[in-house]
């Protein structure tokens, strides 16, 4: 077995033996998916049928229409989960809630693998390999092909291709580096393009999801001597749009593009309250203020969920975050864009 630079060895070792003694398999990963988490989970499920493994692919909510080139997409199955599995696999998730209704088929499941890179503060599942300075979760199931000495195919290297540029913003954030460039570069050695993800991820937009976003940039606010710009969605900005809840994928990102700007804020109203996305530049920590509100996510890239008023969320996590400006100098930000997600839901 080829050595594991940025992960635990033994932990490699006992994924690989968790999956061959495993027999039938549910993979899913976090409400409100995105890129890194839909990229990831079919390529782990395309993985283990190359095994022989007999495979269910779940997820609590609907998938963006944008993924709807990745192959095996149509196969995503969504609560009820019907029948039983003797080995669960989650990834980009640091705990059980973070699946939402998926939750019951994975705990029932006897032997539990859990691919992240997120922080977490405890082990989530038997096996767990989590590597926080890798980019995106595709990097590391990449990574883990490669030391596995599993073959890749086009197919999973288009998954993961995507998983790596949504979680990299095609290659513009601050968590891009080179072993994330080798990676891709892996990737497209084996398969996958580079032009079509680009096309079908960042350039395929449906006109609801741009009549969303101009409603949030038209709204938007600049506090804090111009350091924190933030906006508002409600139910009635995704009504006028046509947009549904999974078409904020970004605005947040655009945000933090206002020269001065230090961290970014999208406050959208949903069924279970206020969902808070945060963004910054290096050095403000929003994963610290996401926190304080039951949330979390990256050190760049963060979210949670306040209870209503819409008004009252604006101003108890502005407030926050005016703090965390305080707390770090300007001088230790870099111009580089944040982290386009987290698995928060709210990310």
């Amino acid at each position: 077995m080829r050595k594991a630079a940025n992960l635990s060895r033994s932990q490699v070792r006992k994924a690989l033996d968790l999956i061959s003694n495993g027999h039938s398999f549910v993979v899913t990963s976090h409400v409100n998916p995105e890129g890194d988490a839909i990229g990831s989970m079919i390529a782990m499920a395309l993985l283990l049928e190359g095994l022989g493994k007999k495979v269910v692919m779940a997820m609590q909510d609907p998938i963006p229409a944008i993924y709807g080139f990745l192959p095996a997409i149509d196969r995503v199955l969504h609560p009820p989960i019907h029948g039983t599995f003797d080995t669960a696999v989650v990834v980009d998730c640091e705990g059980i809630s973070r699946v939402g209704t998926v939750s019951p088929v994975v705990t029932s499941a006897p032997a539990l693998l859990s691919i992240d890179h997120h922080p977490a503060e405890a082990q989530f599942g038997d096996v767990d390999i989590r590597d926080t300075s890798a980019a995106a979760v595709g990097e590391i199931i990449t990574e883990l092909l490669q030391i596995w000495g599993i073959p890749i195919t086009p197919s999973m290297a288009e998954c993961l291709l995507t998983a790596l540029m949504v979680d990299t913003g095609a290659f513009r954030y601050s968590n891009v580096t080179p072993r994330a460039l080798r990676t891709a570069a892996t990737l497209m050695e084996h398969g996958a393009s580079i032009t079509r993800v680009i096309s079908c991820v960042f350039e395929s937009k449906p006109a609801s999801s741009v009549r969303l976003m101009g409603r949030a940039l038209s709204a938007m606010q600049v506090e804090h001597n111009g350091g924190i710009t933030y906006s508002t969605l409600s139910r009635d900005d995704f009504a006028a749009a046509g947009a549904a809840d999974n078409e904020t994928d970004g605005i947040v990102n655009h945000l933090l593009t206002v020269s001065g700007a230090r961290a970014s804020i999208l406050f959208r109203e949903s069924a279970d309250g206020i969902r808070v996305s945060l963004r910054s530049r290096n050095g403000v920590d929003v994963n610290r203020v996401a926190r304080m509100f039951g949330g979390g996510g990256h050190v760049r890239a963060a979210g949670c969920t306040l209870p209503p008023p819409m008004q009252n969320a604006v101003a108890t996590v502005v407030a926050e975050l005016a703090r965390e400006l305080d707390r770090v100098p300007p001088s230790q930000d870099s111009s580089a864009p944040s982290p386009s997600h987290c698995s928060r839901d709210a990310c």
